[in-house]
């Protein structure tokens, strides 16, 4: 695994993210999303930031994002979207406003709703 996904889904997220949260949205398994994020870290591109990942500056994410095509860019939201659903737990009421995000930005790859059990927690 190239360090791409890691820094594609970091990007999407726009926000400190857990080590699980990133494996996941990456797809990668846990060695190479662990070889992945150390060359992230080692290059200065994320930072260690309370227990999660950040980008060293927003810009960084903004050019990765902006970057990306839109297909990939809302395959990416979408994957956001139910990582952040599976992984809330009781935050998932917190997390409204960034799925909402998600989804809304997901909506060009089609199947981009909220599944009705979270969206009825989510109130």
């Amino acid at each position: 695994m190239t360090a791409d996904p890691l820094v594609q889904a970091a990007a999407v997220l726009q926000v400190p993210s857990d080590f699980v949260t990133l494996q996941q949205m990456s797809g990668g398994d846990e060695a190479n999303t662990l070889d992945a994020l150390d060359h992230l870290l080692q290059a200065d591109i994320l930072t260690e930031h309370q227990g999660g990942y950040r980008f060293v500056h927003p810009l960084v994410g903004a050019v990765v994002t902006a970057g990306l095509s839109s297909a990939r860019r809302g395959v990416l939201h979408q994957r956001a979207a139910r990582v952040l659903e599976r992984t809330a737990g009781e935050r998932l009421g917190q997390l409204a406003g960034q799925l909402l995000v998600h989804y809304r930005e997901a909506a060009c790859v089609g199947n981009a709703h909220p599944r009705p059990d979270h969206a009825e927690r989510m109130n």
